[in-house]
Order: structure tokens, then sequence, then C-alpha cells
């Protein structure tokens, strides 16, 4: 099942791990938008499960929440105990067969992320 389609998927099981995290934030569907330039519109389907987001908007939704792309489609907190090689791997696995776009996308995602941190 594509990434993109878990989410979807676990959104359907239990209340939109998406949902959960916004609120958290004590954010509303329109500030949220706002912070992750995605439309409310989009944001109310991801959060009720009723369409999967696109690799981008993902992308940007991982963002803004500050968590891995991974987690957050995974909807469950990111095992700690794993190695470098092994997340890299893991990573690797991921991108496997995605289309170049995406992944330039997420080459210059990843880039501004930690460009932030430093």
């Amino acid at each position: 099942m594509p990434p993109h389609t878990r989410l979807k998927s676990a959104a359907g099981r239990r209340p939109s791990i998406v949902r959960e995290l916004r609120k958290r934030l004590r954010l509303t569907q329109r500030q949220f938008a706002e912070m992750t330039g995605v439309s409310v519109d989009c944001i109310g389907k991801v959060e009720r499960g009723v369409s999967a987001p696109s690799m981008q908007t993902l992308a940007k939704i991982a963002l803004a929440l500050r968590m891995p792309v991974g987690e957050l489609i995974d909807a469950r907190p990111a095992e700690c105990g794993n190695s470098m090689e092994a997340a890299i791997e893991d990573l690797v696995g991921y991108l496997r067969g995605k289309c170049p776009e995406d992944i330039r996308f997420l080459h210059e995602l990843a880039v501004k992320v930690f460009e932030r941190r430093s």
C-alpha cells in the first residue's frame, strides 16, 4: 500500500493523527492550512480520511507538525532504538520507486529543515 494511502487508512481506523496533532497545537483548520500552505478543504479531507494527501502535501503537513513523514504515515511514535544505518536504509527503501520530482522535492525540504536547525 502506498505510504500516503496508509495515512488515509489509519485515519479511517481511529481519529485522524493529523487532527489530534493539530488540536494539540491549539490550531484551527484555517490556521493550520495557512501554516502549511494547503487549503482548508484539503486539511479537512485528510483529517476525515476522505482523501489521501499527495507527497508534497504530506511533506508540508509533517513539516508543520515538526515530525518525520514516516512517523506521520505510520501514525505511531518513531522507534527510538533505530541506528543511523537502519534509518538511512528505511529512507532509501521508502524512496525507491518514487518519481524523481518527489525525491528532489523531499531533498530540498530536508535541506531547508536542517538549515533552520543550524
